[in-house]
Order: structure tokens, then C-alpha cells, then sequence
């Protein structure tokens, strides 16, 4: 994704808006990096697993759009609520600093369920332009939501993750950018072990 997040804020929010473009812009740039890795790679390493049981390449960006689309509608839905949310405090700044550290780390974690492509549609079923059709469209979605959030949000925990709790707006982008990174990480290793497995074939 080449386009920049552009926004027109009021200036005593224009501080808190100029991070979350930089961040947007952070995310699309790294995104649009694995997806020529990928389209070279052709689509037969893109649903072949690296392994019995792991994600093919495909299911693992799938995964980044699940997370980021929870993420949405989470802010969504607290956009139809009257009730503001909690103000940022140490607290909910250590859990946005805590889930960025651990997706940093090599330690494994289990998805959700419902964060798991193989629970969502068939692996044969997806392809990389309905994938990164669907993150652009996303995060279209995600920029609209940031513009017009009330001021309020700007210093607030307004993000609720379901395992280290709320976060604010900015360290809630810090985890799309962390969960993003890693995946790509993951997909970058697969389409390696998918030509290694390749040239072994070949040569056997």
C-alpha cells in the first residue's frame, strides 16, 4: 500500500493524530514488503504448510487481518456506547508495552479460536489478492475511525485486549505493529522451508 494517512484534526489533537498516521503508514509499508515476497514465491508455497500442522503462508496473513478486524470492531462497537472510557495510567500503558514485548520474543502463543484461519474458511479457499483486498479495505476502515474519535479518546485506554487489558489508541497500533511483524516473520520462514522441502523433492 503506497497511499499515505492523511488527516485534518483539530490542533490540540493534532500530536496524537500525527502518531497514529505514522504508525498506519509504518504498517502499510511492512505489509506491502511480504506481499511481493509472497507473489514471488507463486501460489502453490502460499498454501503449502511448512510443516504438518502449521499455518501455510496464506492462513498466517489471514490471522493478521482476524486480529486487526477484532481490533476494529472493538472500537466500533465503543463508538455506539455514551459512556467514555477509563483514562490512560501507568497500568494501561505497561499492558501495551507488555503485549509488544512478548510478540518480540520467540516464545509461542496460542491463537484464539476464533483468530484461527483454519476455524474460519477452507485453506484452498483464500488467495493473496482477496487477503491484502481486505486489509487495505481494513485499515481504510481503522483511518476513518481514528479522524473522527472524540477528543476524549486521544488520552484515554480505549482498546481492550482480551488477555493483557486495556491500552490506548497509540499502543494499541503498537500491537498491530508487533503482532504484524512477527507473522511476517512466521510467512518469511514457511516460503523458505516450503523451497527447501521443494529442492529436496526435486533432487531425491
Amino acid at each position: 500500500m503506497n497511499a499515505k494517512h492523511h488527516f485534518y484534526i483539530p490542533t490540540r489533537t493534532f500530536r496524537a493524530v500525527e502518531a497514529y498516521q505514522k504508525k498506519l503508514d509504518k504498517l502499510d509499508a511492512r505489509l506491502d514488503e511480504v506481499l511481493k515476497v509472497m507473489r514471488d514465491a507463486g501460489d502453490r508455497a502460499l498454501h503449502k504448510a511448512p510443516i504438518e500442522g502449521a499455518w501455510t503462508p496464506l492462513q498466517t496473513l489471514h490471522h493478521i487481518y482476524l486480529a486487526e478486524r477484532a481490533g476494529v470492531d472493538y472500537l466500533l462497537y465503543k463508538f455506539g456506547k455514551e459512556e467514555e472510557p477509563p483514562p490512560s495510567n501507568l497500568r494501561s500503558r505497561l499492558n501495551g508495552k507488555l503485549i509488544s514485548a512478548a510478540f518480540a520474543t520467540p516464545k509461542k502463543f496460542k491463537s484464539p479460536e476464533s483468530m484461527d484461519s483454519r476455524n474460519i474458511v477452507s485453506s484452498r479457499s483464500l488467495t493473496l489478492e482477496s487477503i491484502s483486498y481486505d486489509l487495505r479495505m481494513l485499515r481504510n476502515e481503522l483511518e476513518d475511525i481514528l479522524k473522527s474519535a472524540p477528543d476524549s479518546w486521544h488520552k484515554a485506554a480505549v482498546f481492550l485486549h482480551p488477555v493483557v487489558g486495556r491500552m490506548s489508541l497509540k499502543d494499541m497500533l503498537a500491537f498491530f505493529q508487533s503482532h504484524q511483524t512477527r507473522h511476517i516473520r512466521q510467512i518469511k520462514r514457511a516460503l523458505a522451508q516450503n523451497a527447501r522441502n521443494n529442492r529436496r523433492q526435486k533432487a531425491s
